[in-house]
């Protein structure tokens, strides 16, 4: 647990690095409200700093001491030698500190971040020429900017309708982000819908029934009846939309509901949760987001949430948490059923219930995970079942009759 005892020594979870006249006062302040909102202590130069304070070595200081660094890379980053050597520092903290960077590309493309092109070529260039006497700097920033971009990340445009895919296993955490980025941005929308469980709507009403709901959510017409299957485009194709499709299992629901980008209005947003990432790529999603489950240090700090709700001596929380980090292996949903009960019980009680767990998973996360097996063709089950017999070294038949 020496990796966990760490996470005390964080003084914040998330690190935002952004140039203040592109986005400020729109994109990252609400950003920044919505990760406060979800009791996410988030860093931003001008809530944390104090007057009078030197401000790089507080700002460096900062970066160290997060777990994450979200960089926002808009039109005007790589004009500001303050954001650069910043961005510098974030680099460095990703290699040596294995902090994790989520690049965010407002308004820009990401190859010119990459390349040092277009609108981040000029300011480059510009730099280049004012710091002949320190080139090792310039080249720094350089460096850094490649790197980031070819990092996992985001691409918003403004006005440009956007289709963002959210994918991992299931029990990760899709659900929860796809509803707090819902719940915090749905006010700059003309309509808004959130479709929850949508591959079991398919699978008991049909496609027509799905269409039909999902339209009357939008709409806000409950008794909306559909006459023909183009009517989704030509009812939004003028509008201004924010659709959110969880748990989607068949690609047929994408071409039905959301079709192509021209079925909504500029500035439209369409999220897709799934635990398919094949199914995004033949959507022509691109701009893909991989859910995954918390380190040591995160879901250290995640049960401690738990914790406080309950007395429990500091040996008898760093020997249960053990147990349960182990147990639950970063996934979100284990620590949150895990978390939600044993913090309630004596040590005889959860020390009984942990030795049970290793026999006999709890229902609830067992449940959950079945659906990704469920999902399976026959051959990959077979294969799945093949692997399972490898590191189980028991025979297939009575790997079958133990399920």
């Amino acid at each position: 647990m020496a990796s966990a005892s760490s996470t005390y020594q964080r003084r914040y979870d998330v690190f935002l690095s952004f140039k203040g006249e592109d986005t400020r006062n729109n994109f990252t302040a609400h950003l920044y409200q919505a990760l406060c909102q979800k009791g996410i202590n988030t860093f931003i130069d001008d809530h944390k700093l104090e007057r009078g304070q030197v401000i790089s070595p507080e700002l460096f200081a900062a970066v160290e001491n997060s777990l994450f660094s979200v960089v926002v890379l808009s039109q005007n980053y790589a004009s500001s030698r303050w954001c650069l050597d910043e961005l510098v520092k974030i680099v460095e903290c990703m290699k040596s500190r294995g902090q994790r960077v989520l690049p965010i590309f407002y308004n820009v493309d990401p190859s010119d971040v990459r390349r040092q092109s277009g609108i981040f070529g000029e300011p480059l260039a510009k730099h280049d020429q004012e710091s002949l006497e320190n080139m090792g700097r310039v080249q720094s920033w350089k460096d850094a900017l490649t790197q980031v971009a070819n990092l996992s990340g985001l691409c918003l445009e403004s006005n440009d309708i956007l289709m963002l895919g959210i994918w991992g296993m299931g029990g990760i955490g899709k659900t929860t982000l796809a509803k707090a980025v819902y719940n915090k941005i749905r006010s700059q929308f003309e309509m808004c819908s959130f479709f929850e469980n949508i591959g079991e709507d398919l699978a008991k009403k049909g496609l027509i029934r799905l269409q039909q709901k999902f339209l009357s959510q939008l709409l806000e017409e409950p008794n909306l009846n559909m006459k023909v299957l183009t009517s989704i485009k030509e009812r939004l194709c003028s509008k201004k939309v924010l659709a959110v499709l969880d748990n989607v299992n068949d690609p047929l629901i994408l071409k039905s509901l959301v079709g192509n980008q021209d079925w909504f209005g500029r500035g439209s947003r369409i999220i897709v949760t799934t635990r398919d990432k094949r199914l995004l790529a033949s959507h022509g999603v691109i701009n893909i987001y991989e859910a995954r489950g918390f380190s040591d240090e995160e879901a250290f700090d995640f049960l401690r949430h738990y914790s406080l709700k309950h007395e429990l001596s500091i040996n008898d929380f760093m020997e249960l948490s053990s147990e349960v980090l182990d147990y639950a292996q970063g996934l979100p949903l284990a620590l949150e059923v895990l978390g939600s009960f044993l913090f309630s019980m004596t040590r005889e009680e959860w020390r009984n219930q942990l030795n049970k767990l290793k026999c006999t998973p709890n229902l609830k996360i067992q449940e959950v995970l079945a659906i990704s097996y469920d999902g399976l063709d026959d051959k990959e089950k077979n294969i799945f079942l093949d692997i399972a017999c490898f590191f189980e070294w028991e025979d297939k038949d009575y790997l079958m009759m133990h399920d």
